[in-house]
């Protein structure tokens, strides 16, 4: 059994994480306004829009080639949309491997 890429998830988090500050900082220093909470019509818009883009990234056919350089197309349980995939290599590129599987 394969040892978890607990560094490479770390690095991952990380990275979200910087960009979204850093994209509320660019955002307060051009003095953007910042919303003040969401409608509930809005979160479930937000939810269903998360949902649908992440689906599209991990099973639709025509994301396979955004998918290649982290996981093996010819390996895999196949998935109800037809499209299949086992995370590959190791560190890093495993663990965005196993994001997107």
């Amino acid at each position: 059994m394969r040892s978890r890429p607990y560094a490479a998830y770390a690095l991952i988090i990380a990275t979200y994480w910087t960009l979204l500050g850093s994209v509320i900082t660019l955002a307060r220093r051009l003095r953007r306004p910042m919303p003040e909470g969401f409608s509930l019509p809005e979160l479930l818009a937000l939810g269903l829009a998360t949902y649908r883009l992440s689906r599209t990234a991990t099973h639709d056919r025509v994301t396979t080639v955004l998918r290649l350089p982290f996981v093996d197309p010819d390996r895999g349980p196949v998935q109800p949309e037809g499209t299949r995939g086992m995370p590959r290599g190791k560190g890093l590129r495993l663990a965005m491997g196993q994001l997107f599987t």
